[in-house]
């Protein structure tokens, strides 16, 4: 009996937070989208975009490279959580980096420990005067084109479960909805 009431709690208390969470998301997604629709600026619209990125996912670094489509370049377009500006400086060329894999290849690119696999990274100094340890990038797609992608950097190993991953590809298609809106206003 008493075993039945703990084994009750614990599920209740699970339900509980994962309820929570997915509460939480929502609420990112609609403060997103409230940006997209009130601003037809982009830079302010990628910040709390990021501001609702680094939060929910619990992550300490976010940016958003947008490609150039006539140079095929990815250039960074807004960032949060980084201690200097050294990545405001990114021009990847497509073929070059992480970035550009997540971009050609059209899918998410993990590479959770950045110091083992530094030989692939372009910006691999920057990244570890960083202290980054963990890396993903989302390619962000709309109307079957990429037109940029967002980084998510941590200075400890992530490990997202399913559900994270789900909410970071949400997170990835309302940025390209973002990005889609901004380019067909200029």
């Amino acid at each position: 009996q008493l075993a039945d009431q703990a084994t009750q709690a614990i599920t209740n208390a699970r339900l509980a937070a994962q309820a929570s969470r997915r509460s939480r998301h929502l609420s990112a997604l609609r403060a997103i989208d409230s940006a997209i629709t009130a601003s037809l600026d982009l830079r302010v619209t990628l910040n709390i975009f990021l501001d609702q990125v680094i939060t929910q996912l619990g992550v300490e670094a976010a940016d958003v490279l947008l490609l150039n489509p006539h140079t095929q370049v990815l250039e960074y377009a807004a960032g949060r959580g980084t201690r200097s500006a050294a990545l405001q400086n990114t021009r990847l060329h497509l073929g070059q980096g992480y970035a550009s894999r997540a971009a050609l290849e059209r899918r998410l690119v993990s590479i959770p420990n950045l110091l083992a696999a530094a030989g692939d990274l372009a910006r691999a100094p920057l990244l570890a005067a960083e202290g980054f340890v963990a890396y993903l990038g989302a390619p962000l797609i709309a109307k079957g084109q990429v037109k940029g992608v967002l980084e998510i950097f941590d200075r400890a190993p992530l490990d997202p479960d399913p559900e994270w991953l789900d909410f970071l590809e949400a997170l990835a298609a309302q940025a390209a909805i973002a990005i889609e809106n901004a380019v067909l206003f200029e």
